[in-house]
């Protein structure tokens, strides 16, 4: 919680707030959120930025080794009103997270599959060997 200064607090006591919570420290404590395409998919493909397109090749294979019909695409949301917790995923049909780049600060390790970025297994042999070694252990 964070601390309130004598005059914060007099002017809550005036209005009847007996008990404040910063909005900020409820974000933080709410966890990561993911802003989800539609689809059916037992596996969810997240990343920071927008799906562009400019991977496609790539996630062709990726998700013709987990199953076309099982992938789904979602990005990391940057607001605690958007997306859906990773805790409710699994109401969704999701089963696995697979991040493509480093996690939310906040995420909870276990709770997702950290992989390298789609840039790095583009350009990188080794993001390319790591990603694979990692999706050969989830099959």
């Amino acid at each position: 919680m964070t601390k309130l200064s004598q005059h914060q607090s007099a002017c809550l006591k005036v209005m009847g707030i007996d008990h404040w919570v910063s909005r900020h420290g409820l974000d933080n404590e709410a966890g990561v959120r993911v802003r989800m395409s539609s689809g059916r998919g037992r596996w969810l493909l997240v990343q920071r930025q927008p799906w562009r397109g400019q991977f496609d090749a790539l996630l062709a294979d990726i998700t013709a080794v987990l199953g076309v019909e099982e992938c789904r695409f979602g990005q990391w949301a940057k607001s605690q009103d958007a997306g859906v917790a990773l805790h409710e995923l699994s109401t969704k049909g999701i089963k696995s997270v697979l991040s493509f780049g480093p996690l939310p600060s906040q995420a909870v390790p276990g709770e997702v599959i950290e992989l390298p970025s789609l840039q790095a297994v583009h350009s990188e042999p080794e993001a390319k060997q790591a990603l694979w070694a990692k999706l050969s252990g989830l099959l």
